[in-house]
């Protein structure tokens, strides 16, 4: 019975230790990371392809918007107030934003 008390001990300490709200929040943070470049580079290709570059921007921006937010809404939630987290997200948004603006005017010159 000792032996498992210790067992249980040590792995509350250990649960403490990662603090789990903190590693959930690099978790999303990650998955932003991966998952929002992903999504706006299928949304460039899209546009690309069908050619509608006006109405490709708006959705970018819209995509971009909704991106803001729910990121927002994540680390209100979670309670992640790490300011190098909340860093992190925004260069993030930020070189997206900058990525599609670039593609789509390289698009839009090569069209003319």
């Amino acid at each position: 019975m000792y032996v498992i008390y210790e067992i249980n001990t040590l792995l509350v300490k250990i649960c403490f230790a990662f603090d789990l709200s903190n590693l959930l929040g690099i978790v999303v943070a990650v998955v932003v990371v991966v998952v929002v470049p992903v999504v706006v580079v299928v949304i460039v290709v899209v546009v690309v392809v069908v050619e509608i570059v006006v109405a490709g921007v708006v959705v970018v921006v819209i995509l971009i918007v909704v991106v803001v937010v729910v990121m927002v809404v994540v680390v209100v939630v979670i309670k992640v107030v790490v300011v190098v987290e909340v860093v992190v997200v925004v260069v993030v948004v930020v070189v997206v934003v900058v990525v599609v603006v670039v593609v789509v005017v390289v698009v839009e010159v090569l069209k003319q």
